[in-house]
């Protein structure tokens, strides 16, 4: 309460000045999380410092913006926590106190150590932040096309990459996103090669199809009545195309270039006819692999 809560940090303060600390004191409080209870507010108090020490982090007092006034709390080395804190230590205690309306006054100090990992997913939490604070538009004029806007780009397109960055203002507290594009630093495939048991694995460099980064090959099928290839970019075997595991399906993903990529497909047809081979690598973008029978030519 607001007159109870410059009482209490008092208290904290006269035992804490007198030892110098080797790390700040951790102070939250429980009442934001589950609201004032009445008379079982130090019993719920006690169970969030059981949890405490079990785990060695402070939970944090959430919806804090602003600090008492009448706290005495800058004569003392301490914090108070808005953000989960874990503890430097494997081990430590937490203590809670409890000042009663009627002049019941209670304090209890409670020691663990870690039993219990904690796992902070901040990818999680930096994608809530992102989605609950959405880039401000700054309005300037009656045409949209000058208005001020730190988001995406209009013209995004898929497989665009952005760096997305967080900042906070130092007066008010409040928090923004911006987004930069990053341009791909990889440069444009000029052409592909299958490699497999048509050629002995060596490099047969395929042909360029009607559309863009469309390309394609014929080869017979020999008396097998398989061939087994993958598709590398350049004939570079370290920019390998090929699904994850070596199959005849052409539904599963496909992966690549990348290293160390030696799976690869097996087409199947009849012997002495032909496949064409066809691949589609738009760039920033899944590649696309098939085959198709033909019949040989007269």
């Amino acid at each position: 309460t607001a007159l109870g809560d410059p009482i209490e940090i008092g208290a904290v303060r006269k035992v804490q000045i007198r030892s110098k600390r080797l790390e700040p004191l951790m102070i939250a409080s429980s009442k934001s999380n589950f609201g004032h209870l009445e008379g079982s507010a130090a019993g719920i108090a006690m169970n969030k410092c059981v949890m405490v020490v079990v785990k060695t982090v402070c939970a944090p007092t959430i919806h804090l913006k602003t600090l008492n006034p009448h706290l005495d709390h800058a004569s003392f080395d301490a914090i108070f926590c808005t953000e989960l804190n874990p503890y430097k230590y494997r081990q430590g205690h937490c203590q809670v106190s409890s000042f009663g309306v009627g002049g019941t006054n209670g304090h209890a100090i409670f020691w663990g150590r870690k039993v219990q990992e904690v796992t902070t997913d901040y990818a999680k939490i930096f994608l809530q932040r992102l989605l609950s604070s959405p880039p401000p538009i700054i309005q300037d004029g009656t045409n949209p096309a000058d208005w001020d806007f730190s988001g995406p780009s209009y013209d995004s397109q898929p497989g665009d990459k952005y760096r997305v960055m967080l900042s906070r203002d130092e007066l008010t507290g409040e928090e923004s996103f911006s987004y930069e594009r990053q341009e791909d630093p990889t440069e444009e495939v000029e052409f592909y090669c299958t490699t497999g048991s048509h050629n002995d694995w060596g490099e047969d460099r395929m042909m360029e199809g009607d559309v863009p980064y469309h390309f394609y090959q014929e080869i017979a099928v020999p008396q097998s009545g398989v061939i087994e290839f993958r598709i590398s970019a350049e004939g570079d075997q370290d920019r390998a195309i090929a699904p994850a595991e070596t199959t005849s399906k052409t539904t599963v993903p496909v992966l690549g270039p990348a290293k160390d990529l030696r799976s690869s497909w097996l087409a199947r047809g009849e012997p002495g006819s032909l496949l064409r081979i066809e691949l589609l690598a738009p760039p920033r973008c899944p590649c696309t692999v098939m085959w198709l029978k033909r019949a040989p030519e007269e």
